[in-house]
């Protein structure tokens, strides 16, 4: 029915319409056509060229390098209010150290439509520039879009830390905990707040936490390693704690194998 529709008067929904059928199909290049043959014959059709972003982006997804920037650029053309393609964007610019590209990514495309998880890609982006008041005004305006917004409460106690205000940085972790309990670096740097608040048990506590949702995370075994010398494990409990390390690295690296095991990293203070 689209294709009669397409050689009659009403082509540039056919064709859009036809590319969601393949889309939908799981036809992603067939769709893609669909999409651009919409686009010629109606060059101001939205819908066709959102549709039409959506593909490239997650043509982006599979692809690498230049490319991946090419396909991203060429979606944001076409669907420049897309808040998700554009912070994909920014964070290719971000991977190949065209910091200030990304910021100007972001920063237009908060003229266009505030929204929190801009503001907060654009505090991380300052904050790598080393404009640190900046980031951190980002940071906070995040919540004053969305209060409960998980990255940005991290990023303020994060920011609260750096500036010694240890007590004014705790909440901030611990609401970021609640809210989102499946968010691995928020326990890594609640834990190191409770240690260095000299609140053991609990620091121990919730780097345990993250260690049961990411068991290499390298950051959180450094602080828990770090920690265990000061609460009330025995020696041989923390000495244990070391082999227990030792083992999981040593079972990564058979696993993968030494030349192919990815570096080990985790966020944190």
């Amino acid at each position: 029915a689209y294709q009669k529709a397409a050689a009659g008067g009403w082509k540039a929904e056919a064709f859009n319409n036809l590319g969601v059928f393949h889309k939908e199909a799981g036809s992603d290049s067939e769709a893609q056509f669909m999409f651009q043959e919409a686009i010629r014959c109606n060059p101001d059709f939205q819908l066709a060229k959102h549709n039409l972003a959506g593909i490239l982006a997650k043509r982006a997804t599979g692809s690498s390098g230049k490319e991946s920037g090419r396909l991203l650029k060429r979606a944001l053309y076409l669907d420049p209010d897309n808040t998700m393609i554009a912070l994909s964007l920014a964070a290719y610019y971000s991977s190949v150290r065209k910091i200030e590209r990304a910021v100007f990514i972001l920063e237009v495309q908060n003229r266009r439509s505030p929204n929190a998880d801009v503001l907060n890609a654009l505090g991380v982006l300052y904050r790598e520039l080393g404009q640190t008041v900046k980031a951190n005004q980002f940071f906070r305006n995040a919540l004053n879009v969305n209060p409960v917004h998980v990255e940005a409460l991290n990023n303020v106690s994060i920011a609260l830390v750096l500036e010694g205000k240890l007590g004014e940085a705790i909440p901030y972790s611990e609401a970021a905990v609640q809210l989102k309990p499946e968010y691995a670096d928020a326990y890594v740097n609640l834990g190191k707040l409770y240690q260095d608040a000299g609140l053991i048990s609990k620091s121990v506590e919730v780097l345990r936490r993250c260690l049961e949702l990411s068991p290499l995370h390298t950051t959180a075994w450094d602080n828990m390693l770090f920690t265990s010398n000061y609460g009330d494990l025995s020696v041989d409990a923390v000495s244990d704690l070391h082999f227990e390390w030792g083992a999981r690295l040593e079972q990564h690296i058979t696993t993968l194998g030494l030349a192919d095991a990815p570096p080990l990293k985790g966020t944190g203070f």
